[in-house]
This record gives C-alpha cells, structure tokens and sequence, in this order.
C-alpha cells in the first residue's frame, strides 16, 4: 500500500472516499508496476472506498444524457454525452466530464450542479411515472 493511500485509508472513519480509477487496466509493464497501481479499494478493509473504473460514469439508468444536457448547461456545467463514445448504440446514461483543466474548487462547484439538475431529472421521472402509472383497484 503506497503512502498516499495510508493518509486516505487512516482519515475519520465515517469518511467515504471515492476512488476513480479508469486507466488501471492501461498502464504499461514497462512504466510501471503492478503495485503502482494497484487501487485503494484493494486495501479497503472497513468498506469505504467506492470504487468508479469505467471511462465514463453512469447516470441513473432511466436519464437520458443527451436530454439533459440543456438543463446542465443553464446550470453553467457541460459535459459530452457517454453516447458519442459507443458504437454500439449504448451509453445514453453515461457522460464524460472535463477534470483536467478546471481547479478543484471549479470542479466541486460543477459536480454540486450536476448533482442538482440529476436529482431534479430523477424526480421529474418519478412524478411523470407515478402520474401515468394506473391507480390501483
């Protein structure tokens, strides 16, 4: 276990950590080793590291990515809809977001947008579900 992930694996105890992780599967022999990245969630023995390794996240499986996009942007965060990464027609629910260039407290902001306008979408489906959902006898 590096000491990096020590100091995450030792922090409060109620503390979840989130760890992504898309390129473990990329990384070249000859660069570096298997315990170079080898991820937090191997040493995880309380439960807390959730672990992310797709190239893109997935949104809840009933929004549409692509739909929602409009709503996002009003919020001031963009991404690029999962689904131009596919060529098999997949990916409607997953995006791809930018970490790279933006600071982390930009960053934070966003994801804290995002988060708003997905659980706005989430309910919105609900209610429209439960409102075309036949009453009961």
């Amino acid at each position: 276990m590096t000491t990096n992930h020590q100091q995450f694996l030792s922090s409060p105890p109620r503390a979840l950590i989130v760890e992504d992780d898309p390129y473990n599967e990329l990384y070249f022999e000859d660069s570096a080793a298997a315990a170079d990245v080898r991820p937090m969630k191997a040493d995880d023995r309380e439960g807390r590291v959730i672990y992310l390794s797709s190239f893109s996240k997935t949104l809840a499986a009933a929004l549409d990515a692509d739909k929602m996009i409009t709503r996002v942007v009003e919020q001031g965060v963009i991404y690029v809809a999962g689904a131009a990464f596919y060529v098999n027609g997949e990916g409607y629910n997953t995006l791809r977001l930018s970490f790279s260039a933006p600071p982390p407290e930009r960053i934070e902001a966003g994801i804290s947008r995002l988060a708003l306008t997905v659980r706005a979408e989430s309910e919105a489906l609900a209610t429209a579900a439960a409102t075309a959902a036949p009453e009961a006898s």
